[in-house]
């Protein structure tokens, strides 16, 4: 199955112009964030984060979640009212989470839900933390389709808030109303998923596993030795997935994300991942047998 990349401010540079290489991407976003600093003002800060952050993914190895599709229902209805902001934790951080080309999420014909890049970091100018999310759905320019218009959310992670709180004192955006109009529903649909899979990675690992190159398949499925990790690693493939092996078949009761609050007090939120299984399997030996008729052998 194939999974929306994020369209990064280097690719975009490199599809119109052509001039830089992935592998000069520290220079290239150094150089932008120096540029930046001389405009100033909200816009500029929210240049800069993401800016900032495409670099330290690049750095990090552009490491990548793979949402499959039987597990996205069941993220979708993840509740993250009374979860701590602070519990947005990466395990990778910056993150790329990606989702199927089959455009689970479609907006229109022409955009859906693609990518969403995030990361936890904490301004300067701040005392607290801050989790950023850069949407792709699949937005671009009027005047130039190379050039990608990505929705930005930035979430601070205020102590005593938990995480409907805090995306519930956002303020709606001026630019809200231009280009592609996205509702509320799709971007509290991404960060559900982002908030599940940050939960998930801290309790219910099984179902994360490591992406390798399409020759070691097999190999890893087989022996899982974390050479097979290193080698695809080593060759820019640094990725993990989610839910690959959680089926929807109708005969099932559909796997379905459990939110758990574990430890002293029942304090610590996680999101544990029950399996599917046969509803009520004891019946399937009840089918009557013997109704054929005579002539029928």
């Amino acid at each position: 199955m194939l999974f929306h990349e994020f369209r990064t401010t280097l690719d975009c540079h490199r599809k119109i112009f052509g001039t830089v290489k992935q592998k000069d991407y520290d220079a290239f976003y150094n150089l932008l964030l120096d540029e930046n600093k001389k405009i100033g003002g909200e816009f500029a800060t929210a240049i800069h984060n993401q800016l900032f952050i495409e670099m330290e993914w690049y750095k990090e190895g552009r490491p990548y979640y793979n949402v499959w599709p039987g597990i996205l229902p069941s993220l979708c209805k993840l509740n993250y009212a009374h979860i701590p902001c602070e519990y947005l934790k990466l395990p990778l951080n910056p993150l790329l989470i990606r989702f199927p080309e089959y455009a689970p999420f479609q907006i229109d014909q022409n955009h859906s839900l693609r990518s969403v890049l995030c990361g936890r970091y904490k301004a300067v100018d701040s005392p607290h933390e801050s989790f950023y999310l850069w949407i792709d759905f699949g937005e671009s320019e009027p005047d130039d389709p190379r050039k990608a218009v990505i929705t930005y959310r930035h979430l601070p992670l205020r102590p005593g808030m938990d995480i409907e709180e805090v995306c519930n004192s956002l303020r709606v955006h001026w630019s809200a109303g231009q280009g592609v109009q996205i509702s509320r529903d799709f971007i509290d649909n991404a960060v559900r998923i982002v908030t599940a899979c940050c939960l998930i990675a801290q309790g219910d690992t099984e179902i994360i596993e490591p992406d390798v190159l399409s020759r070691d398949e097999d190999s890893f499925a087989l022996t899982h030795n974390y050479k097979f990790v290193d080698r695809a690693k080593r060759n820019g493939k640094f990725g993990f997935h989610i839910g690959r092996h959680i089926t929807v078949s109708p005969h099932y009761r559909q796997a379905h994300a459990a939110l758990y609050h574990t430890g002293p007090g029942r304090a610590i939120p996680r999101v544990i991942i029950r399996r599917g299984t046969i509803v009520k399997k004891q019946d399937a030996v009840k089918v009557p047998t013997g109704f054929l008729d005579e002539n029928h052998q």
